[in-house]
């Protein structure tokens, strides 16, 4: 924390030359303790006062996301504990391993989806350096190991009776919660799962030998999935749903800025 507060003291500095003042204006209002919003007045907000609202923000999201990072850390810590004392106490040596499957209860899985999305969120976004740590970097990639050896599990009993529909169910059974697509939002997860198996990321230095022979077992499967949910209607639909929603948005967007230049 006492880096952050460095941090924030610096914004403030860059802030304070760089803003003069910003006219705003009031309307009717009354006194909210030190703070009083006068009637019909134009005032000048002081670049100190906007450097200071500024640094609050920016303090209050680095408490959030700080507040946030220890509970992220257990919560990784117990789902990637558990996937280890699996794989130690029954030997698992292959994907298709019937204790893969019992680990990866209901609400394991819907915890998965939640870590694994969150984490993306926090240590990918270009908006929030003070989350690329490396404890972050550790905690995503061990979430994506267990997320890689149990979100499919169902679908991996099946073997070669899989089919689209089987695909189909299993995404709108993990993605609905975190996505108006969850056809499309699976796809996505299949291939960054893909990518990070076959990537460096998995190798021994990070992953113990067993977690990475499964890791590379999985992708046959993974891709299986992926080629499967391709072909579906409903993948079909939701991309061309997400994609007029995405084109209604720019038009939309674009309108918004042609009248505001107008005024």
């Amino acid at each position: 924390m006492k880096k952050n507060s460095y941090f924030l003291v610096l914004l403030a500095m860059i802030c304070t030359p760089c803003v003069y003042s910003v006219p705003l204006n009031f309307g009717a209002g009354q006194g909210f303790g030190p703070i009083y919003v006068g009637a019909q007045t134009e005032g000048n907000v002081s670049s100190y006062a906007l450097a200071v609202v500024v640094g609050l923000m920016v303090a209050g999201k680095i408490a959030y996301d700080v507040s946030w990072h220890s509970e992220y850390v257990a919560r990784v810590q117990n789902c990637y504990g558990s996937l280890r004392k699996c794989i130690d106490r029954h030997n698992v040596t292959t994907v298709e391993d019937a204790a893969l499957q019992a680990l990866a209860s209901r609400s394991m899985k819907c915890e998965v989806v939640f870590l694994e999305q969150s984490l993306r969120n926090s240590y990918g976004s270009w908006l929030c350096p003070w989350n690329w740590t490396a404890q972050q970097k550790a905690m995503y990639h061990q979430i994506q190991v267990v997320a890689i050896l149990t979100m499919y599990a169902d679908l991996i009993a099946l073997g070669d009776k899989v089919t689209g529909a089987d695909v189909v169910q299993c995404t709108r059974q993990l993605f609905v919660p975190v996505s108006l697509y969850p056809c499309v939002h699976c796809y996505g997860e299949l291939r960054r799962h893909i990518a990070f198996a076959q990537s460096l990321s998995c190798s021994n230095a990070l992953f113990g030998n067993t977690e990475t022979r499964l890791l590379y077992g999985m992708v046959p499967y993974l891709e299986q999935f992926a080629s499967l949910l391709m072909l579906q209607n409903e993948y079909v639909q939701e991309l061309q749903t997400m994609k007029t929603h995405e084109l209604q948005k720019e038009m939309n967007n674009n309108l918004a800025q042609a009248l505001s230049r107008r005024r």
